[in-house]
């Protein structure tokens, strides 16, 4: 996991670049963090990273994406499970759902999510966040 957060702060350090050779630099990260294996994984702190991670790139490579629909609706499958798992973990986790909207957000993803014609998923987000919002 510790490999995945450096990983990760290495990421937020790349400026947002349209150029050829950073997205030939990133790509390969992306596609070992879209495997199934990682993210369905059982571990919430591995999901939330490689979400981060995932997160970081989309904003790298901005309107230059490399990715296809079918791995995007499953990352984002993959985002509406962290915040169902972040909701109902016992005694909360706010300080790791504060930190992950700051990243979901940050990359423009509900927006994402909208042009890929993902309304169920985007049902089922707003309703895990709101339920944050009842909560507090």
């Amino acid at each position: 996991m510790s490999r995945n957060k450096e990983i990760e702060q290495l990421l937020s350090k790349v400026e947002e670049s349209a150029s050829e050779s950073i997205n030939e630099t990133v790509h390969p990260i992306f596609e070992a963090l879209i495997a199934k294996e990682w993210l369905r994984h059982p571990d919430i702190d591995v999901n939330i990273l490689v979400a981060c991670c995932i997160c970081e790139i989309l904003r790298i490579v901005g309107a230059q994406p490399f990715y296809n629909d079918e791995q995007m609706k499953e990352f984002f499958e993959s985002v509406v499970m962290i915040f169902e798992k972040l909701i109902s973990a016992p005694g909360g986790s706010g300080f790791e759902i504060d930190r992950f909207l700051e990243k979901f957000s940050t990359v423009r993803l509900p927006v994402m999510m909208l042009e890929l014609r993902l309304d169920d998923l985007i049902v089922q987000l707003f309703r895990h966040i709101l339920s944050l919002s009842n909560d507090e």
